[in-house]
Parts: structure tokens; C-alpha cells; sequence
């Protein structure tokens, strides 16, 4: 299930064309974390996740 968020964060962002830093930054999380997200290699909790969807327009669904 986390693999799928990671896999889903990363396209969105490289969709949008922003980098790691840039999305960390919108989020107010470090772009570090963003990397370990991307990978599965951190669980984000319900708020994190929902500021990212702000950040990137997409629903938490």
C-alpha cells in the first residue's frame, strides 16, 4: 500500500514539474522525507499526506 502512495507522489510531482525540494517546501516537510516517501520508506501520517494532495490537487481517495 505505501509503495503505491510513493509510486503515486512521485508521478504527480514529476508530472507537475516540481522537484523534491520545491514539494517539500509547498508541504512545509523536509525534501529528504519527501525522498523516503517516494520510496516507501516512511509512513506519512493523515495530515502530511492530505497537505501533500493540497499541494499537488489531488484527493486523498
Amino acid at each position: 500500500m505505501y509503495s503505491e502512495i510513493g509510486r503515486r507522489i512521485r508521478a504527480r510531482r514529476v508530472e507537475l514539474r516540481l522537484t523534491q525540494e520545491k514539494l517539500a517546501e509547498m508541504a512545509g516537510i523536509s525534501a529528504s522525507f519527501v525522498g523516503h516517501l517516494e520510496r516507501a520508506e516512511k509512513t506519512p501520517s493523515v495530515d502530511t499526506l492530505a497537505r501533500l494532495c493540497v499541494c499537488m490537487r489531488l484527493s486523498m481517495d
